[in-house]
């Protein structure tokens, strides 16, 4: 990245405080801006790669939730958590 393109992803970023996916959907597609984990997480100080499927669609649609939980376990050895890569991120690429 430019410095120019990293200075609007940090403005950017500070305008979309209060729109959390959308921040988390920027943050997750560029990388920045760089952020730091506390020690007093309870997620093994591990930013989050996806959000988890909501209780609604599990009741609303559970065998093809089953199914995208068995597909996550196969593909990358993680069910229906936050650290689970999607399938299109560098990460996946690294773990197939």
């Amino acid at each position: 990245f430019s410095v120019t393109l990293l200075r609007v992803m940090h403005r950017k970023s500070f305008a979309l405080f209060w729109v959390g996916y959308e921040a988390f959907s920027d943050f997750r597609r560029t990388g920045y801006p760089r952020l730091v984990i506390c020690s007093g997480t309870s997620n093994y100080h591990v930013l989050p790669t996806r959000f988890q499927y909501s209780t609604t669609v599990i009741s609303a649609n559970g065998a093809n939730y089953q199914a995208a939980v068995t597909r996550m376990l196969s593909d990358y050895r993680m069910g229906d958590t936050m650290k689970t890569p999607l399938w299109w991120s560098l990460q996946a690429t690294e773990i197939n």
